[in-house]
C-alpha cells in the first residue's frame, strides 16, 4: 500500500503541474491573439502602402477573413506638462470600421472612444503607459515624432498635443506600457504619410488557420506584398 500510495501521489502531482502549465500557456496565447492582428500585410516598398481601400477589399474576399482594415505604426516620444517622458508606439486604427472599434471597446478601462470617433485631437494610452506618465483621461500630453521637418535651421521634430481620451488594458505588460492609439487620419498626419498607410491588419474567423489563410492572401495580392502572421 505504501508503494501504491507513492505512485498515486507522484502521478497526481504530475497531472496537477501539467494542468496548471497548460492553462497558463492557453491564457498567454489568448492574450497574444487578442493583442495582435492575425495577419499583417505590407507593401514591398518603404514609403507605405497606397490605395489601402482597394487592397483591404481584395483581402476581405479571401475565404476565412473576418475583417481587414488599414493601420499606421509610428514610433514617438510622449511628454507631459509635469515633465514626464516615455518612448512608445503610436498605432493608428480605422475607428469607422466595426472590428477595430469593437476590439478597443473590449479593452477600454477608463474614459471613452467618442472623442476619437468624432475626430477630436484625442489619444488612447495603454494603462501602464498612462501610469508611467502620470496622466488620466482629460489630461493633455505632447507627442513628438522622430521624423521631423528639414528647415533652414536644421531638423525640427514634429510635435502634436492630444487630450487623453482614455486607457486600454490588453493584459500584457509589453503592450500596455508602450502602445497608444490614434484615429487613422490623425496618425497619417502625424506620421507624414498623406493618404498612405503602414499596412493592412487582418482578423480571421479561425486564428489558428493563419498560415493557410496567409498563403491565400499572398496568392491573391501578388509578389508586390508580403504577409506576416501572428504565429
Amino acid at each position: 500500500w505504501i508503494g501504491v500510495g507513492g505512485v498515486f501521489l507522484g502521478v497526481a502531482a504530475l497531472i496537477l503541474v501539467l494542468a496548471v502549465m497548460t492553462g497558463f500557456q492557453d491564457s498567454i496565447r489568448d492574450k497574444i491573439i487578442e493583442a495582435n492582428p492575425h495577419l499583417l500585410v505590407f507593401g514591398t516598398g518603404s514609403g507605405g502602402l497606397a490605395d489601402a481601400a482597394t487592397v483591404a477589399g481584395l483581402i476581405r474576399g479571401v475565404d476565412g477573413v473576418r475583417g481587414a482594415t488599414p493601420f499606421v505604426l509610428q514610433q514617438a516620444l510622449f511628454t507631459t506638462e509635469g515633465g514626464g517622458a516615455h518612448g512608445g508606439l503610436i498605432r493608428g486604427v480605422d475607428l469607422t470600421a466595426s472590428t477595430p472599434q469593437a476590439d478597443l471597446r473590449t479593452h477600454l478601462r477608463e474614459g471613452s472612444l467618442e472623442p476619437m470617433v468624432t475626430g477630436q485631437p484625442a489619444i488612447l494610452l495603454g494603462v501602464e503607459l498612462a501610469r508611467t506618465l502620470g496622466v488620466a483621461p482629460g489630461d493633455v500630453l505632447t507627442v513628438i515624432s522622430p521624423r521631423g521637418a528639414l528647415t533652414a535651421v536644421g531638423m525640427v521634430p514634429k510635435m502634436r498635443r492630444y487630450t487623453v481620451a482614455g486607457t486600454v488594458e490588453v493584459g500584457m505588460y509589453e503592450y500596455d506600457s508602450t502602445v497608444a492609439y490614434l484615429g487613422l487620419a490623425a496618425a497619417q498626419e502625424f506620421a507624414g504619410l498623406g493618404s498612405r498607410v503602414t499596412g493592412i491588419e487582418v482578423k480571421l474567423r479561425d486564428p489558428f488557420a493563419a498560415k493557410r489563410v496567409g498563403a491565400r492572401v499572398t496568392a491573391r495580392l501578388g509578389l508586390s506584398f508580403w504577409v506576416r502572421d501572428w504565429m
